[in-house]
């Protein structure tokens, strides 16, 4: 059976944990703020999403059971942000039934030189009729600094999604936000398709150095709010030691692959129909294969890695 490791430049290693909370944890940047989720989970399968963006999930627990977090303030943005969480029965699509004691638990902190402090949460768990119920969420009516919490079900699928919006403070103005919104022409289309060839090209040539440079926006952004360098993030990420394991770049196959876009288009990547970047790495056993899934963005007329 072939496994699959996705590298985000999002959010790092996708299992077991980011790559960068690997290491010991470094000072966050204090003259902004620091948002940080935590996740925790109990015999349900639960999937977080920030602003639309995929962030966790806890597909990796046979059990259903987790504790993990990580830092959210790339993905935000200051004013009015929106955090979901989607769940399902660990029986799911036969038994749609959660066990009484189910329960997916998400909180927000955000962290200055105040200290820390509590942003929002949602809760998910098992009501009367061992269905999923958003009832137990911290001020689920919502206040002046989070909305109501709204609860539907996924077209198409066996989740449970509930969602509320907050607001962030006090964060810088990322390159994204002033990003140009990413429209689906054949011409953009093209040059998206050009940019990750000239990553695979790159990776095909294990040329790091080059890499870095293209990446370079998003690993200064997201290290400096959490007290790395750019190029300490870049290295987080450990690509020399896959290419000493005998990594090596795949050709692109752009059969199966869409467009996924996400706030207003300001963020944007092609996925195949498994949620994977056209970007992947083999090795020698054919049996394992690393994704490297940047996000990106269209500033001042350039596609760029911002993510």
């Amino acid at each position: 059976m072939m496994k699959t490791l996705q590298i985000s430049l999002l959010i790092g290693l996708l299992s077991p944990l980011f790559s960068v909370l690997s290491e010991p944890m470094k000072t966050p940047n204090h003259q902004t703020n620091f948002y940080q989720v935590s996740f925790n989970t109990y015999q349900a399968y639960c999937f977080i999403k920030i602003n639309g963006i995929d962030y966790l999930d806890n597909l990796g627990s046979l059990t259903g059971s987790i504790a993990t977090g990580g830092p959210i303030s790339s993905i935000l943005s200051n004013g009015e942000n929106r955090i979901s969480i989607e769940v399902a029965s660990l029986t799911a699509p036969q038994n749609l039934s959660f066990t009484p004691d189910a329960s997916c638990k998400v909180s927000i902190q955000v962290y200055n030189a105040k200290g820390e402090s509590f942003v929002t949460s949602l809760v998910a768990t098992a009501d009367e009729k061992l269905g999923p119920t958003g009832v137990h969420s911290p001020l689920y009516q919502g206040d002046k600094a989070m909305g109501p919490v709204t609860e539907r079900t996924v077209k198409m699928s066996v989740l449970h999604q509930l969602s509320r919006t907050f607001i962030a403070t006090g964060l810088p103005k990322w390159t994204w936000t002033q990003a140009t919104p990413f429209e689906e022409s054949e011409q953009n289309i093209q040059k998206l398709k050009s940019k990750y060839q000239e990553l695979q090209h790159l990776f095909a040539n294990k040329n790091l150095d080059e890499l870095a440079k293209a990446a370079y926006i998003a690993m200064d952004e997201q290290g400096s709010v959490q007290g790395y360098s750019a190029k300490e993030f870049w290295d987080s990420f450990d690509f020399k030691k896959e290419f000493a394991n005998g990594a090596s770049a795949l050709p692109i196959n752009w059969e199966n692959q869409s467009l996924q876009s996400y706030l207003g288009g300001r963020l944007f990547r092609f996925t195949d129909n498994n949620g994977y970047s056209p970007l992947k790495l083999g090795f020698n056993d054919n049996e394992s294969i690393v994704s490297y899934n940047p996000y990106f963005s269209l500033v001042n007329g350039q596609i760029v890695i911002s993510r």
